[in-house]
């Protein structure tokens, strides 16, 4: 009796362990991408061509689409990530770089790129360009500088944010250039973009890939760069080192996802962002119209090099800011 007990729980137990065991279908869902920035910006736009070519690359009834979560200095979109659940329905993508700059100026009380889970870098662009408003007459650097050493207080910069890398490449301007000046904090690359057209700021700092597009339409000047050399495809912008205004510095941009999230959905989620990398329309929107350069970098690679980073510039930020 008893071993006929036994032999009947254990084979209406043997389905119920079967299921458990079987991987959980990924995506089951549409996936969300979330953006710690504004619409208009350059990760906005990015994101979005990113989105449409990953949906292809997960399979023929994936969904992907753009969640923008502006704020904090990236905090509020990387935290809606970093609570996320780990089954690869909600990932972040940013300049990871940024992190490091947030850290050392006080927006965040930890490095969150070792809490998260690294997928995949997929770009990289200069850091840093300025931008001046077409037609306003400041369409050197020399007489950006010239402006802000006989103006009272300075000159007035747009930025994404307080702190990180832009506000201590602005201090860099600064000194370099003998003035004095304020640095203006936005959400976002659209609203910057308004103020600088409206008059309200002299110039903003932008990634390299935001400031091309600007230059083509006609609406800005761009001054400057932070590449090692001139751009081959601006030849005619000088670099900030070439004007003794700041150094070189690269922008990467990357999937992350939350803690936690499994090996092979990981795996699986790096495949589509690889695969999403050769899509004819992204490479038309990354290459010909951003001037980003593609270049696909494992999580581990990629996760490695932030820590590199972080060992590179941490002193000197945490000098700058002191943290």
């Amino acid at each position: 009796m008893r071993r006929r007990q036994f032999l009947a729980t254990a084979a209406a137990t043997l389905p119920a362990l079967s299921a458990q065991a079987q991987p959980v279908a990924f995506p089951a869902r549409p996936v969300r991408l979330v953006i710690p920035y504004s619409g208009g910006g350059v990760v906005d736009v990015l994101s979005r061509g990113l989105a449409r070519s990953l949906a292809t690359a997960l399979g023929p009834n994936a969904a992907v689409f753009v969640d923008n979560k502006p704020g904090g200095a990236t905090r509020i979109g990387t935290m809606e990530v970093a609570n996320a659940r780990p089954d690869g329905h909600s990932l972040l993508v940013i300049p990871p770089v940024a992190w490091i700059g947030y850290f050392y100026s006080n927006a965040y009380d930890r490095k969150v790129w070792r809490d998260l889970t690294p997928v995949a870098e997929f770009a990289s662009t200069p850091y840093n360009a300025i931008i001046t408003k077409a037609g306003g007459g400041l369409d050197t650097w020399a007489r950006v500088a010239e402006k802000g050493r006989r103006t009272p207080g300075g000159i007035t910069a747009g930025s994404p944010a307080f702190g990180g890398f832009v506000e201590y490449a602005f201090n860099a301007m600064l000194q370099g250039a003998g003035m004095e000046g304020t640095i203006v904090p936005f959400r976002g690359g659209g609203e910057m973009m308004t103020a600088l057209l409206g008059g309200q700021v002299d110039f903003n700092i932008i990634p390299f890939a935001d400031a091309v597009s600007k230059l083509r339409s006609g609406e800005c000047h761009l001054l400057a760069i932070s590449s090692e050399g001139r751009h081959p495809l601006v030849p005619e912008v000088p670099s900030f080192v070439e004007l003794g205004i700041g150094e070189v510095l690269t922008n990467t941009y990357s999937v992350w996802a939350p803690p936690g999230l499994p090996a092979p959905i990981t795996a699986q989620i790096a495949a589509a962002v690889r695969q999403a990398m050769q899509d004819p329309p992204f490479v038309d929107l990354m290459v010909n119209r951003m001037a980003f350069d593609l270049e696909f970098r494992s999580g581990e690679v990629l996760q490695a090099d932030l820590d590199a980073l972080d060992t590179l510039w941490g002193p000197r930020l945490q000098a700058a800011f002191r943290r």
